[in-house]
């Protein structure tokens, strides 16, 4: 039996050879403007209990809060009820009513000669934390690190937390605690490697793309570097195999994980040519904005601070597409966009993608839910794609638009359009809507000879009403 999604794709091999200048393109006018998308960027460090100026991140274009519970009081005893249910809440509720998203780190210890907490402690606190990451996931971006060593880095341990028995209980324990579809960052590549069973002198060993983003450890532990290019091994991070092997391994797994940091000491390898380099390679998606500042201004100096602020994680262009300015209901209108991912890195966490059609009077809005995976929009690469859409049969005649949404994929965030993606492009942001509009002018004429009789809008197979989608009317 052909597999479906191979069948899919022969099918619009066949179709596109066909059809696909029948209509002439459409070119879209790229923007070097700074965007406030979610899941990327600069984040801002802010301690669970002193959240303050959360209402200007936004206008910055930051819309992460590097949310650091520090909690030395606790090393020994639990959290109390009243800690996790009103204070952490309030972390995630600040969060959610500014538009923002939590990179959560707990830590126990803020110096190298504090103590972190012994091992039956930490997972006493991950069992308890796990309602509160499951009740927040909406707004929970990832666990970034924490638990063990010195600033949660997972070094410096007074408790031999960095030993091998007790780090795989510890990563079992976050594995569980952590929502399915929510990836924990780990601070040192071996201690990945030593828990998944990776090879350094292997790749295959590695993340391979057909696993990506799945529930696999391997595909929910991503990369967390708290010395980015800050000396030969980054400060210990790849003092055990060195930079050129760890590179090779992190930059195989990285257009399908999440990496983050900070900065952390002016040194030879923060150049801009050496920063911009590896951040291509290990696809960066977020760094720390409020450290390290000396290396920041660095950047400011050399000229590339700007693209970097521009480029960390994904960043999505549309170039042209290909859309006829025309259909008769009842049939199927080929979608042909090319756009080009400029950004560093690409989306890690599960984002739907919808093309929605609005009419211009009355505002009705239809929307279908593609099969495509967006997460797949590879960092550095141009994506051409092919959508059929089949418009009903009994839907109004008029003039309507047509673009693509990429909301949130929690419900609690979908209608919030400050969570939806916004290509780099001018004259195609929607804010009313959280639209990308491909085209502005699509006229629907009454069904001719030729309607194949559907009856909702969604993404088709074209030589079959075999539906691969839902959809909605609103």
């Amino acid at each position: 039996m052909l597999h479906p999604v191979l069948f899919r794709t022969t099918i619009i091999c066949l179709f596109s050879a066909a059809l696909l200048h029948t209509a002439p393109p459409i070119y879209y006018e790229k923007t070097t403007e700074p965007l406030p998308n979610p899941e990327r960027g600069w984040h801002r460090y802010r301690n669970y209990d002193d959240l303050w100026g959360l209402g200007e991140m936004r206008q910055r274009t930051e819309t992460l809060i590097y949310g650091r519970v520090y909690v030395p009081h606790y090393r020994d005893r639990s959290l109390p009820e009243e800690f996790l249910t009103d204070t952490l809440q309030n972390l995630f509720d600040q969060a959610r009513n500014h538009g923002l998203k939590v990179n959560f780190r707990l830590t126990y210890s803020a110096a190298e000669d504090e103590p972190d907490a012994p091992l039956e402690i930490v997972l006493h606190h991950i069992e308890q934390l796990t309602p509160l990451f499951h009740k927040n996931k909406d707004v929970l971006n990832v666990v970034a690190g924490g638990f063990v060593g010195a600033w949660g880095e997972w070094h410096a341990s007074h408790h031999d937390l960095t030993e091998p028995e007790n780090r795989e209980a510890i990563i079992n324990a976050l594995m569980e605690a952590i929502p399915k579809d929510r990836m924990f960052l780990m601070r040192y590549p071996q201690y990945k490697r030593d828990h998944t069973g990776g090879d350094i002198d292997d790749l295959a060993t590695g993340l391979r793309k057909e696993d990506a983003f799945s529930d696999l450890p391997i595909a929910r532990i991503g990369h967390l570097n708290d010395c980015f290019v800050s000396s030969e091994t980054d400060v210990g991070t790849y003092h055990r195999h060195g930079r050129t092997k760890e590179l090779a391994w992190l930059g195989h797994e990285a257009p399908y994980l999440p990496w983050g940091g900070e900065t952390c000491q002016v040194h030879e390898y923060n150049n801009c040519e050496r920063t911009l380099e590896e951040m291509e390679l290990l696809r960066v998606n977020y760094l720390n904005r409020d450290y390290n500042r000396d290396v920041h201004d660095l950047w400011e100096e050399e000229g590339c601070f700007e693209e970097i602020h521009r480029r960390l994680g994904y960043r999505f262009v549309l170039e042209k597409a290909y859309i006829p300015a025309h259909i008769a209901a009842g049939n199927h209108l080929q979608v042909t966009p090319t756009l080009t991912n400029t950004g560093f890195g690409e989306l890690y966490n599960p984002r739907p993608l919808e093309a929605v059609l609005q009419e211009h009077s009355t505002g009705t809005t239809y929307r279908a839910r593609l099969f495509e995976d967006p997460r797949f929009w590879t960092a550095g690469k141009s994506h051409t794609t092919t959508w059929y859409l089949s418009i009903p049969e009994d839907i109004p005649a008029g003039d309507y638009s047509l673009g693509i949404a990429l909301p949130d994929a929690d419900d609690s965030l979908r209608t919030d359009h400050r969570y939806s993606v916004r290509f780099a492009n001018n004259h195609v942001w929607d804010s009313t809507s959280g639209v990308n509009v491909l085209r502005d002018s699509l006229r629907i004429v009454p069904p001719d000879t030729t309607s194949r009789g559907y009856t909702r809008f969604e993404e088709v197979f074209p030589d079959t009403t075999a539906l691969i989608s839902h959809s909605e009317k609103t």
